[in-house]
């Protein structure tokens, strides 16, 4: 580590600190009576109705990422001056984040090519299920793993062409890492996301989970929340329109609101000693993402703008700055720091509405699973119990 603190290169960090977000935002959201965090059911089969939650003017309560991160922006703050001091006396886990994010720039403009061979391509093929596998081994190897701790992930082993990454690029010659990514428990929610950001060895305090799938940015199926959140945005650009049925889209929304909370209640039963269990999940298309995060101490679900992933063929670098952050969260995220007699006003509500299936969610969630038991339903009774039956009158 010494030497290379020595070696790092602070100057492409440095340059892009005028890129911090200013004005990026999450909103708060509420779920639904139309939930079904009760029952037995797959991520895929997840009903969750969310809407945004307001203040007594009808104005939507929202949260500022410099808030949010606040010590990933004090941090970045400290790099201002181009002090190398300041870096050398930074503690061993910001030094090794920092050392992540300047061997990145280094080397964006090839992860850039990669990127966009396999988006090109993606454009241009048409079976979608090998395209999405394709797509999320790029963005594991080429963006995310690439910004996250110690640079390791896990891609969901169910993906069908489970091989290398399809860039084609000579510089590409990493062996993906696939593994089982289930997550849930059989009796409530359960299912496998596409990438774990971990050590190998399992969870780690930072482990960050992801999805690769649509999002609507387009006008016309989106909210007036959501284009609310826009216009609050004061210049942020908006992220390139994806033209996706809209039925399917709002069940994906359904599928990572649950994942992002069931990730979020792991980390909180593997490591309850975490500072903060404020625990984000990025949500990715081939153009966008959003970084949704669930409090599991709170009960607090935040939902962040959306944000393009290129601008002409290259990386959006105040999106790769909030990427890093969120795969940073253990040292970054300060969590939410709201007066205790007001966290009613901003609850998800989540624990009300599971009730005593709580037990399972706060103890009981599995992580790394291959597969999970069917659970059986109540069905019609059969001839044989019928006829066993008391008669009542």
């Amino acid at each position: 580590m010494a030497g290379q603190t020595t070696d790092t290169n602070l100057g492409p960090v440095i340059n892009i600190l005028k890129y911090m977000p200013e004005t990026f935002r999450f909103a708060m959201l509420r779920l639904g009576k139309d939930c079904n965090a009760d029952g037995s059911y797959s991520f895929m089969d997840a009903k969750c109705s969310v809407s945004v939650i307001r203040d007594e003017r009808k104005v939507m309560m929202v949260r500022n990422f410099k808030k949010v991160f606040k010590r990933g922006i004090d941090l970045m703050n400290e790099l201002k001056s181009g002090d190398m001091n300041s870096f050398k006396n930074m503690e061993k886990n910001y030094k090794a984040a920092i050392i992540v994010l300047a061997k990145f720039l280094e080397e964006k403009e090839k992860h850039e090519k990669s990127l966009n061979n396999v988006l090109n391509r993606k454009q241009n093929e048409g079976d979608d299920s090998c395209q999405n596998t394709e797509l999320t081994v790029a963005l594991a190897e080429h963006l995310l793993g690439r910004l996250a701790p110690r640079q390791s992930y896990i891609i969901d082993s169910r993906a069908k062409r489970n091989g290398r990454c399809s860039c084609g690029e000579k510089h590409c010659v990493k062996d993906p890492t696939y593994g089982s990514t289930g997550i849930g428990h059989e009796e409530v929610w359960h299912g496998h996301v596409d990438i774990i950001f971990s050590s190998h060895e399992g969870v780690e305090p930072e482990s960050t989970g992801c999805a690769v799938r649509p999002l609507v940015t387009d006008s016309e199926t989106r909210t007036n929340d959501a284009e609310e959140m826009e216009d609050e945005s004061d210049g942020l650009p908006s992220g390139n329109t994806v033209d996706e049925d809209k039925q399917s889209t709002i069940g994906a929304e359904d599928q990572s609101v649950a994942e992002t909370i069931v990730f979020s209640l792991i980390q909180r039963i593997h490591h309850p000693d975490l500072k903060t269990h404020l625990i984000p999940y990025i949500v990715i298309s081939s153009c966008d993402f959003r970084i949704l995060m669930y409090d599991a101490d709170n009960d607090v679900f935040l939902c962040s703008m959306l944000l393009p992933l290129l601008q002409d063929n290259c990386l959006h670098i105040t999106s790769v700055l909030i990427l890093w952050m969120a795969l940073h969260y253990r040292i970054f995220c300060s969590g939410i720091d709201i007066d205790p007699k007001e966290i009613d006003r901003v609850q998800s509500k989540f624990r009300n509405i599971v009730g005593e299936k709580w037990e399972i969610y706060s103890k009981s969630l599995k992580l790394g699973a291959a597969n999970f038991p069917v659970v059986s339903k109540n069905t019609f009774p059969s001839n044989e119990d019928i006829l066993l039956g008391t008669e009542l009158f």
